[in-house]
């Protein structure tokens, strides 16, 4: 079995709404303790199967990390290609070999922020479950493995369906 390297990191969610049946933005920060995640590795975030998050719109998520001693404190966005695949509960990012490879640096981690614009909070109210992120490099072993706890669904005013709202015309006045 891989090695699940105790370390003192974290990881989080910011959805821009939490109502069901919404689409927020969506934002998933976490550390790297100070292990490097190679140019070809992987990035894996997965929720435990259940109807309070739909993640399978999240294929073109903006990736970026709080860099290492040289650019600690900012925004860098990753170098190199990635290419994501999604499931309802799961994105999986991976890199193509062509960037930087994102580097351990004592004393400060690299934080690496994965915001996903188009994912879909469950229909129902309820906690979506805490979440995993993974990274592996390109053989699949596991470098990290780090839980993140999940968020609250709260309800819909529509009982657990937002309606869509047409109108007939949209010049003012018009029946």
């Amino acid at each position: 079995a891989p090695t699940v390297f105790p370390i003192d990191e974290y990881a989080n969610m910011d959805l821009s709404t939490n109502v069901a049946g919404a689409n927020p933005l969506a934002s998933f920060n976490f550390s790297t303790g100070y292990f490097t995640i190679p140019s070809d590795g992987t990035i894996s975030i997965a929720f435990p199967n259940n109807n309070y998050m739909d993640l399978s719109g999240c294929t073109n998520p903006q990736v970026f990390f709080f860099g290492d001693s040289s650019t600690y404190g900012t925004q860098n966005k990753f170098t190199g290609g990635i290419t994501t695949t999604t499931t309802t509960n799961s994105i999986v990012i991976q890199r193509d070999g062509t960037g930087e490879k994102i580097l351990r640096d004592a004393p400060q981690r690299s934080t690496i922020t994965v915001k996903c614009p188009t994912i879909r909070n469950g229909l129902y109210e309820g906690h979506t479950g805490n979440f995993t992120v993974t990274t592996s490099d390109s053989s699949g072993a596991e470098v990290n493995v780090v839980s993140g706890f999940g968020e609250t669904i709260t309800p819909s005013g529509f009982k657990q369906i937002a309606p869509t709202v047409t109108p007939q015309s949209l010049v003012a006045g018009a029946a």
